[in-house]
């Protein structure tokens, strides 16, 4: 990889989805708009930003702060590019139900901790601020009662 030039993927606006996302047809991929994805010279795509795929998983990746979508269930988190915070939505009435789970897909988590907060000073995961992921390949599986977030699972 080293000594390899890369150069910005042009991108017309008929790429851009409604939500801020550029769509790669027959990739099946997403990247936000803001960052802009590189091809290096054998033409390999690299995004240093969250991806999501229709499924609802999420590669998360390049990013110091991620906040989970709505439509988020899964979050892949990749923590070569240094440490990261997940923060959870808001807790609001519909949300009750929502469960998402946060795992280190990267094996990182031990070198490059992933912290797991509230998306508001009030929320709480089980009484607590936040939750820290610090063993490789550690996961925590969340579930929102509607009042606070409640660990259904977790491997740390």
């Amino acid at each position: 990889m080293a000594g390899r030039k890369s150069r910005y993927l042009e991108v017309d606006r008929t790429q851009l989805v409604d939500n801020g996302l550029l769509r790669f047809d027959g990739l099946g991929l997403a990247c936000p708009s803001t960052n802009v994805p590189t091809l290096d010279d054998l033409g390999s795509l690299t995004v240093y930003a969250p991806i999501r795929q229709p499924n609802g998983v999420t590669k998360v990746v390049g990013v110091h702060r991620y906040v989970v979508n709505a439509t988020d269930s899964m979050l892949l988190v990749d923590g070569n590019h240094g440490p990261i915070t997940i923060v959870l939505p808001e807790i609001k009435l519909p949300m009750l139900g929502l469960e998402v789970i946060i795992k280190d897909s990267a094996g990182t988590a031990a070198q490059q901790n992933i912290t797991i907060e509230g998306g508001n000073p009030r929320d709480t995961i089980e009484g607590a601020a936040s939750l820290i992921i610090s063993t490789s390949y550690g996961l925590y599986k969340l579930l929102c009662d509607g009042e606070s977030w409640l660990v259904t699972s977790k491997v740390t």
